[in-house]
Parts: C-alpha cells; sequence; structure tokens
C-alpha cells in the first residue's frame, strides 16, 4: 500500500504533534518533581486523530510516537529488557485506548449514516463512548503496568488508586480537548475562514488579556474568560470554540505548574483536580453551545432556502398565470384582452402626436369547413400556421393577436391606410402560401385564404373600439364580396355593409 504525498504530509505532522506534546506533559510535570503527574495527555487525543485521518498508517504512527515519548523517561531506570517490555506494553496499550475511541467514533458514524459531532444528541455519546470509556480500560493497565515495573514511589495502595486517577483524568482531558479538532480539520470546507469580519478578533485578544492578568494578578479575574469564550464559540462557531479552549487550556496549566492562578493548592494533585474540573465543564459547556448554535444556523439557512424556493416557485406560477391570462393558449399571441389593454395607449399616443395608424381585421375563409372536414386537431393546426405565417410577416413594432375564434387583429402604428393596404396583401399572399401537412387524407396538405378589413385612424375617433368597428364592417364587407380578399373602409358603400 503506497503512502501519497498528502497522506504522507499528515502522518509527520501528527506524529510531530505527538511526540512535542508528549514531551511538553512529562517537562511540564517534572517541575513538581513528578514526571507522571500531568494534567492533560495531548498524545489521546493525537492518536485518535492518526487512526481517523491516516486509517491503518495510524498504527505505526502510535507506536513510532509512544516509543519516543517515553524512552527518555525509562533511560536509568530499567534494564534494556525490562525497558524495552515497558515501552512496547505501553505502546500497545497507548494504540488500544486509540483504537477502542476510534471504533466507538466510526461505529457511531456507521449507524447514523452521517459524521459524528454533528448534532448535540451526539456529544453524550462523544464523552462517554470516546472519551470516557477508553481512557477507564486502559488506565487500570498502565497503572499496573508501571506497579509492576516498578515505577511507583509508592506501592500503596493509596498510591495506585490516586495514579489511576490522575492518569484517567488527564487522558480524558486530552481526547475531550483535542480530538474536537479533528472535527475543526474534516469539516473544514463549512467553515467560514475569511468571511468574518476583523472586529471579531476581540474575544481572542481580551482571553488573552484576561488569562495572564488572572494568573499572575488577580486570580479570580479568570472567571471573565467564560463570556469571551462563549463570544469566540458565537463569533467562529466549532473551530473558534475547540481551538480556544485548548489553547486556554494549555495557559492554564502552564500558569498552574508554575504556581500561578486560581487552582494552586497545597497539594499539586488537587491543583491538577481544580484545573481538570474547570476545563472540563467549559469544555463541555462550550462543545454543547457550538453544535447548539450550529443546528440553529442550518435551520435557519434551511428555512431561507425553503423561503427562496418556495418563492421562485410562486414567481413562476404567477408568471405562468399572467402568461395564462394574456396569451392565447392554442396559438400563443396576446389574447383579445391583452392586444386591447396594449393598444388602447398606443392609439392614445398616436391622436396625441398626430401619428397615422391602421388596424388589420383578419377572418378565416370557410374555417367551420375546415373543422367539419377535417377535424378540430387540424382546425387548431391551421390557426397555428396562420397565426404564424402573419407573424413571420410583420413589424417588430406591429402589435398582433387573437380576436376569437378564426378571427386576428393586427395594428401598425405609424402607418398610413396605403401602407396598411400593402400590409394586409402581403399578409394575405402569406397565409395562402402556407400549407398545413394532412395526415391520413386524400391531399397530402391543404391551404386557406383569409379576408382582410383594414381601417385607419381619425382624429374623431374617441377610442379603440371606434376603429375597430369600422374594420369590422370593412371585414364583412371583404366576406361579402368573394373572400379573400383585402377591403378598405373607404371602399365601403355610402349604406354600410349588410351584417
Amino acid at each position: 500500500m503506497s503512502f501519497a504525498p498528502t497522506r504522507l504530509r499528515h502522518f509527520q505532522v501528527l506524529l510531530l504533534a505527538y511526540v512535542l506534546s508528549g514531551w511538553l506533559g512529562f517537562a511540564l510535570g517534572a517541575l513538581h518533581h513528578d514526571a507522571d503527574l500531568i494534567a492533560l495527555w495531548l498524545p489521546g487525543g493525537i492518536a485518535l486523530i492518526m487512526l481517523l485521518m491516516l486509517g491503518w498508517w495510524g498504527v505505526p504512527a502510535i507506536l513510532i510516537g509512544s516509543l519516543a515519548v517515553h524512552v527518555p523517561l525509562i533511560v536509568g531506570h530499567l534494564h534494556a529488557r525490562q525497558g524495552a517490555l515497558y515501552l512496547g506494553t505501553l505502546a500497545l496499550i497507548d494504540l488500544l485506548q486509540a483504537w477502542l475511541a476510534m471504533r466507538a467514533w466510526r461505529g457511531r458514524e456507521a449507524r447514523l449514516h452521517a459524521p459524528l459531532i454533528r448534532r448535540t444528541h451526539d456529544l453524550i455519546w462523544f464523552w462517554v463512548q470516546v472519551c470516557l470509556l477508553p481512557v477507564a480500560v486502559t488506565t487500570p493497565l498502565i497503572a499496573a503496568l508501571q506497579s509492576t515495573m516498578h515505577l511507583l514511589p509508592d506501592q500503596d495502595p493509596d498510591t495506585l488508586v490516586r495514579q489511576v486517577l490522575t492518569l484517567a483524568l488527564a487522558g480524558f482531558g486530552g481526547l475531550l480537548l483535542v480530538a474536537p479538532c479533528y472535527v475543526v480539520w474534516r469539516d473544514r470546507s463549512r467553515w467560514p475562514w475569511r468571511s468574518l469580519p476583523w472586529r471579531t478578533w476581540w474575544p481572542s485578544t481580551l482571553i488573552c488579556v484576561v488569562v495572564l492578568a488572572a494568573f499572575w494578578f488577580y486570580p479570580p479575574g479568570l472567571t471573565l474568560v467564560l463570556p469571551l469564550l462563549l463570544a469566540k464559540t458565537i463569533h467562529y462557531r466549532w473551530p473558534g470554540m475547540a481551538v480556544s479552549v485548548l489553547l486556554v487550556g494549555l495557559a492554564c496549566w502552564v500558569g498552574t505548574v508554575l504556581g500561578f492562578g486560581p487552582f494552586v493548592d497545597t497539594s499539586a494533585h488537587l491543583a491538577f483536580v481544580n484545573l481538570q474540573l474547570f476545563l472540563f465543564s467549559t469544555a463541555v459547556m462550550l462543545q454543547y453551545l457550538a453544535l447548539a448554535h450550529e443546528m440553529l444556523l442550518r435551520q435557519h439557512w434551511q428555512m431561507e432556502a425553503e423561503v427562496k424556493q418556495r418563492t421562485e416557485a410562486l414567481a413562476s406560477a404567477n408568471a405562468r398565470l399572467e402568461e395564462l391570462a394574456t396569451t392565447d393558449e392554442l396559438t400563443g399571441v396576446p389574447n383579445r384582452r391583452e392586444w386591447q389593454r396594449r393598444c388602447a395607449h398606443a392609439v392614445m399616443l398616436a391622436r396625441r402626436h398626430q401619428q397615422p395608424m391602421a388596424v388589420l381585421l383578419l377572418d378565416l375563409d370557410h374555417f367551420k369547413q375546415v373543422n367539419d372536414t377535417y377535424g378540430h386537431l387540424i382546425g387548431d393546426l391551421t390557426l397555428r400556421t396562420v397565426s404564424r405565417a402573419c407573424q413571420e410577416s410583420l413589424r417588430g413594432s406591429d402589435s398582433f393577436g387573437r380576436w376569437g375564434g378564426e378571427e386576428f387583429v393586427a395594428l401598425l402604428p405609424d402607418t398610413p391606410l396605403e401602407d396598411a393596404q400593402q400590409v394586409a396583401e402581403k399578409l394575405r399572399h402569406a397565409v395562402s402560401a402556407a400549407q398545413i401537412k394532412l395526415d391520413n387524407a386524400p391531399v397530402p396538405s391543404m391551404a386557406v385564404t383569409v379576408s382582410i378589413g383594414v381601417a385607419r385612424l381619425h382624429a374623431s375617433d374617441a377610442d379603440l373600439d371606434t376603429l375597430l368597428t369600422r374594420a369590422d364592417h370593412a371585414l364583412y364587407f371583404a366576406k361579402q364580396t368573394g373572400r379573400n380578399r383585402v377591403v378598405l373602409e373607404t371602399e365601403l358603400p355610402a349604406d354600410g355593409p349588410r351584417l
């Protein structure tokens, strides 16, 4: 199995972090003349991250890291064979703890079919199954191993119990504070790293000031760090919480070891227990708040997405309704109501600016015969064909619509009567040239004709209806005088057509 460059880089970084954090823990413990007195065993959390990120490659990383961390401690204390046995057994115990935590993590994800630590109810499982139980299983093994190798200063039961408690709290703290950093890396694409304004950095600055002041000047002031951590959690969500709690924990640990701060006690063990209780309660509270805040944000975004989706659907439905209300469904041209609405304004402008205007009223000849002979489907096809032929023959500024039944209407702005006659003839020829294909008929196609009445706008016209009435009279006169022709309003007899 090959090692990809990215995985190799992760392997190196995690191994270095494991070794350095282990040496840091023992170095701080040595300041109390007891290398085993450690407040937070950070390598335990890093070992879990190794297995989660590297898979089986995490096994050698944990074994190598454990050996590198513990070798300096046993030099001069154990013989070579005893030392090798102790180091090997301790490395296997460290691996067992990480494997138990990883198994609980992955098992929960497999049952939920979702990543762990995405919902608040995941935290109980994380605290108990991932952080507490693996430590509870392996800590007695470590204490028994140290007792067997005579590495404990006293072999009485009280010392053994105290050692188990110290190791358990340190291991639990390491998993509780370090494992959330894996979630930061795993979900790195979900966090708004660059979208936060500079002013949200103020909690970080104040946290540093409060921690320094609490450990060097006024220990009770450390309580002020809690609202600042809360602000950090709100602004930076889970990453801000995880990193801040880990750094505050390290700072408090160093300050307590140096003899400063509110956790200092006559007993080093009690001082570390005080520190651990503060860190554990703070971490548990902020982890829950971070996930609760994250869930509220997701619900808010989901609601916004649903509202946007429904708004778009409503707008689409309204547009469709408007189209149905203004468009003839069969031919796709404006219906009578919409055409009148558009043209009424055009007539008003033409009268105001004294511009010529004409109206064409078209009626298909013998359309009832087409329906009776070929059926309504062919009749509908005929209407669509005629409509398309007319639209292709008109200008973009002309308004064309379906008047009703087999009748169509066109408004020609800035067009005198003579030009309107030419347009009407153009439409008549275009309709006559259009072929309607027929299926299962004696002939493959047929042609239809159209009669057209033409009227122009008069200064005395009160409205569009007056103009349409004259065009209607001209149309009926065309019907009465042979069909398939264009009749101008000026060609009407003095007594008008017989309707």
